[in-house]
């Protein structure tokens, strides 16, 4: 039993050890983007307060939605999930950004080629990209 414990012990010590350290780019990345996250958060929370008052809040509503929606809460949630979700997960599909998506129902072994060869010729096609126009 102390073995075990020990083994993890040292497991642990070990893969601290293995940890590269941030690069520049990253760190700086990162607080770029906290600065502007709370930024559009504490914008946000002023508009709800202040209400649309004025055609100015409304204007100032729409990019504060965009932001929060399309930049901030997405990249938060990348962010959580490769801090909360192990690589070997694969309850779940992944969109090109990385970001969590539709739970998986079925698992295939096999090559990208292979499946698409096999998906094909039972008549299935490969959806389209995600466009201004497929949306």
């Amino acid at each position: 039993m102390t073995s075990t414990r020990d083994d993890a012990a040292n497991h642990r010590r070990f893969a601290l050890q293995m940890q590269q350290p941030l690069p520049t780019s990253t760190i700086v990345d990162r607080v770029f983007f906290l600065v502007a996250t709370a930024a559009a958060i504490w914008l946000s929370v002023i508009v709800a307060m202040q209400g649309f008052r004025t055609p100015w809040s409304l204007l100032l509503f729409v990019p504060v939605w965009g932001i929060l929606a399309y930049l901030a809460l997405p990249r938060l949630h990348k962010m959580l999930s490769d801090l909360y979700v192990p690589d070997y997960f694969f309850g779940r599909t992944r969109t090109p950004d990385g970001l969590l998506g539709d739970p998986v129902n079925m698992a295939v072994d096999g090559t990208f080629e292979q499946l698409d060869e096999v998906m094909t010729k039972a008549g299935w096609h490969r959806a389209e990209e995600i466009t201004a126009r497929s949306t």
